[in-house]
């Protein structure tokens, strides 16, 4: 799995204004699994637009469908 951000896909991984929820749904046939990993890989690594503002982000993730070794093991894809 390669950790690199598609140019055209990074403007949308910025962090939103402060106060601000993000929500990634799907439909049958198309998986978000891609997009939350890179989401996560983007705002953890510092890599998003407004580092600044990192120090004072949090991240929590929800999954009702995944177990945590699922997206530990494709988090650590992304690191390699």
């Amino acid at each position: 799995m390669s950790s690199r951000i598609p140019h055209l896909l990074e403007p949308y991984l910025a962090l939103p204004p402060r106060g601000s929820l993000v929500l990634v749904t799907g439909v049958l046939g198309a998986s978000t699994n891609w997009m939350v990993l890179r989401c996560l890989y983007s705002a953890l690594s510092g890599k998003s637009q407004g580092e600044a503002e990192l120090g004072d982000s949090a991240v929590v993730l929800v999954s009702f469908m995944r177990d945590f070794t699922f997206w530990r093991d494709g988090a650590s894809k992304l690191v390699c």
